[in-house]
């Protein structure tokens, strides 16, 4: 559960930082549109009756500064969630991983074996046209079968093989 709660509040942070970035967005374009000379307080504005301090440049100036330190905070307390996600996710992984660990390896089993099994298949298979191309014969003709995952001594059943001797899973 603390994970799934770092995950929401992930979320929400996520969340507050985009309307937060159309918000700047906004005030940033109506700043870049607003007329350039007499730039002026927010209470000379009120004094002009051009409305509330927000809606004068000086104001929307201040507000894009609350943004900007508001969107260092989110971005920081992202940085920190995550970090602490992370933090409790790995111990919990290798704990999972390792209680799985034996299950895992007695499938793996089972699936080389079957992968050994097919290969003798294939072997099988392959002696017909093999024999065949010894005596000059074009085996063209026959529309043999090739599978690339078995042919050769260095094939991807072999390299599969070594792999799950590697991890541990097969001796």
């Amino acid at each position: 559960t603390d994970y799934r709660d770092m995950t929401t509040r992930l979320a929400l942070l996520h969340e507050k930082l985009g309307k937060l970035a159309a918000e700047k967005l906004e005030l940033q374009e109506e700043l870049a549109n607003a007329p350039q000379g007499g730039s002026y307080s927010a209470n000379v504005a009120a004094l002009l009756g051009e409305g509330d301090s927000t809606s004068s440049t000086v104001g929307k100036r201040a507000r894009l500064r609350e943004l900007v330190a508001e969107e260092r905070d989110l971005e920081q307390a992202v940085s920190i969630v995550e970090r602490r996600r992370a933090e409790r996710i790995s111990p919990a992984s290798v704990a999972a991983c390792n209680a799985a660990r034996p299950e895992y390896g007695k499938r793996v089993a089972v699936f080389i074996e079957a992968l050994r099994a097919a290969k003798d298949a294939y072997n099988a298979v392959d002696e017909v046209p093999d024999a065949l191309e010894r005596q000059g014969a074009q085996i063209g003709y026959l529309h043999p079968v090739r599978v690339p995952f078995f042919a050769g001594n260095d094939n991807a059943m072999t390299r599969l093989i070594a792999e799950a001797k590697e991890a541990g899973h097969v001796g």
